[in-house]
């Protein structure tokens, strides 16, 4: 069994789930820009080995749309239930899905999270929890940042625009349309133990406060970079 397996068994186990990802990948991408007119941007280099990709959330798109940023493997964290629909569920779970209850402190989720990171993945968590509307980011949930401190990562925000228009909530199907994708500046979690503690330490010495602090970072990062992100695509 190799590193990136792992001992829960979420993660992909055979080549070919490697390769159906870079199909997917593949294809995601040819829609994303044939049809819903994508354009991104780093502002930065995405960081080597684990990080937290965080992204606003105003469309069911924004999924597929941040796969474009990199053409490393990304992990997703979501909603429990379209887990449960028969093929998507091992479909997702194949492609390294994490299934997460919002109803209930879902430890199973934040156990396996963190096995992700230990892997050197990138991990996709929307640090809004849900589809937002408008032009505000504001009371973010608080997971994102944990983890970051938990595991001892970079957090790279996501500006996404458009998307809330391409595929409105109460749309069955999304329309063609244009979109635009920033990624910014990696943010590190200020660490007071250093790097060199272990993940299981760092555990038991994780600050309401630090998470707090990260996590406002995190926001003013997101506004500006929806902020830009809308601004280049209205241009």
């Amino acid at each position: 069994m190799t590193q990136l397996q792992g001992a829960s068994g979420y993660l992909p186990e055979r080549d070919w789930q490697h390769r159906a990802y870079r199909v997917v990948r593949f294809l995601v991408e040819g829609v994303s820009r044939g049809i819903f007119g994508l354009k991104f941007e780093l502002e930065d280099e995405l960081p080597p080995g684990s990080f937290v990709l965080a992204p606003v959330h105003r469309s069911n798109i924004d999924t597929l749309l941040v796969a474009s940023l990199t053409k490393r493997r990304l992990c997703y964290i979501g909603k429990e239930t379209v887990f449960k629909v028969p093929v998507i569920g091992k479909f997702l779970r194949a492609l390294g899905g994490i299934p997460l209850n919002r109803d209930a402190a879902d430890r199973d989720a934040l156990k396996k999270s963190v096995e992700v990171l230990g892997t050197g993945e990138p991990l996709v968590v929307f640090p809004e929890g849900q589809r937002r509307f408008g032009d505000k980011v504001f009371d973010l949930h608080e997971g994102a940042a944990y983890l970051a401190i938990r595991a001892n990562v970079p957090i790279v925000p996501v500006g996404i625009a458009g998307t809330e228009k391409i595929w409105p909530k109460g749309r069955k199907f999304p329309l063609p349309g244009k979109s635009y994708v920033i990624a910014g500046p990696a943010l590190f979690p200020d660490l007071p133990g250093g790097a060199k503690e272990t993940t299981e330490k760092r555990t038991k010495t994780v600050s309401r406060r630090a998470v707090s602090e990260l996590n406002s970072k995190l926001e003013a990062e997101l506004q500006r970079l929806y902020d830009q992100a809308q601004s280049k695509l209205e241009s």
